[in-house]
């Protein structure tokens, strides 16, 4: 059994050991080369690639190249995405990589639209009666104003839509008042990006929850739950310390999710709990960055997804762990520690000793953390140069 993981950061990592533990033969592809993942032992051959663009197949022509490469096996060659810009440049040129590989992810455009889209997840929450944050799309500022309260969140519908992959565009802003609000929207209008304000719901990062799932053709096979802890940057990031936690209603949710639009693949669903309830944030159709996790928690998701797959029928799992952690060590320090200084630096070291899981160490699988150690340091280097030199300027 072989696996292309494409996107080899923290998050393929996690899925290669996921599949290289279970005695599948991972196959690495990344644009760049100090993607630690590149350096698994779990990883039998590596490929560098173009990353996705607009403009030009060049990144699709590689992944046909190497599908190729491997038509001769009768083996199944499975495909793993994990990264928002690759699943939805893959399952616009399907028809193209259809010849080679068995997709672990969605490959229906309109179905990831509904997951991608800001203003379609709204609607599908609304359908299916999960609760979510009250929306407006491409709504007037007075119009928002007058029917709703401050604070409010923008996003752009899509960020990672291909008309938007160019443009420097923010991936949530928090308006307090009208003035915030109105440069908000008038930001992303200057940019022809669509948009949806939502009513803030009020709560710390540790208010926000996710149910990791796989699903295939709209049964939810296999799942686990998680909170985050704390976020780099804090309130609008991605994990930096994360736990395992049981919530069943979250399964629940997101059961009917994936039951209404008939989704299949892995997928990070991500919910925020206010006042005893759970309300959507955001539908994410591919692993997230701290998936190992839910190995911790009994749930091997790529594993899971391949075997459905390959046996087109359900191979069930649910979680039998209640506990554990997982902590991003390097950006934990940074912006907690150090930047926002919302947590003391003797606490993230606990934190990340204690820890069951870490975003690149791994004692048996030690250089991708050395890779990403080295990365860190370049880039911490090159940051100081620049503080360094900017009184001077």
């Amino acid at each position: 059994m072989k696996a292309l993981i494409v996107n080899c950061r923290r998050n393929g990592l996690a899925v290669a050991r996921s599949l290289g533990k279970m005695g599948v033969d991972v196959i690495a592809a990344d644009h760049h080369r100090t993607a630690p993942g590149l350096y698994s032992k779990y990883v039998k051959e590596r490929y560098l690639i173009p990353p996705p663009s607009p403009s030009n197949n060049d990144f699709v022509n590689e992944l046909v190249k190497i599908g190729q490469n491997h038509s001769k096996t009768d083996e199944p060659f499975f495909l793993i995405p994990v990264n928002d810009e690759y699943v939805l440049t893959m399952a616009q040129d399907w028809n193209l990589l259809v010849p080679y590989f068995l997709p672990i992810f969605e490959t229906d455009v309109t179905i990831l639209k509904k997951c991608l889209n800001k203003n379609e997840t709204y609607d599908l929450a609304c359908n299916c009666g999960v609760p979510a944050p009250q929306s407006w799309i491409n709504e007037s500022v007075e119009k928002i104003e007058n029917e709703g309260n401050f604070p409010f969140v923008v996003k752009p519908v899509s960020k990672r839509s291909p008309e938007n992959i160019e443009k420097d565009i923010f991936k949530i802003r928090f308006c307090t008042d009208v003035e915030a609000l109105r440069n908000a929207v008038t930001e992303l209008n200057q940019k022809k990006v669509k948009y949806i304000v939502q009513e803030y719901i009020p709560g710390p990062d540790s208010a926000l929850y996710t149910a990791g799932i796989f699903a295939w053709d709209g049964q939810l096979v296999a799942g686990f739950t998680g909170r985050k802890l704390r976020q780099f940057p804090p309130t609008t990031g991605e994990a930096s310390f994360a736990e395992i936690v049981d919530e069943p209603v979250l399964l629940e949710y997101s059961r009917s999710l994936v039951q209404d639009i008939e989704f299949t693949g892995i997928a990070q669903i991500e919910f925020k709990k206010h006042n005893g309830s759970f309300y959507l944030m955001e539908v994410n159709p591919r692993s997230w960055s701290w998936n190992a996790l839910s190995n911790q928690a009994g749930v091997n998701l790529p594993w899971i997804g391949c075997q459905t797959i390959k046996d087109q029928q359900a191979h069930n799992d649910s979680q039998s762990n209640n506990s554990g952690t997982w902590h991003y060590l390097f950006m934990d320090i940074f912006f907690n520690g150090i930047k926002s200084r919302n947590t003391s630096i003797l606490r993230i070291f606990r934190d990340c000793w204690q820890a069951d899981v870490h975003a690149f160490w791994n004692i048996q699988d030690p250089l991708p953390s050395l890779i990403a150690f080295l990365h860190t340091v370049k880039l911490t280097l090159r940051f100081l140069k620049r503080l360094v030199a900017r009184p001077f300027q």
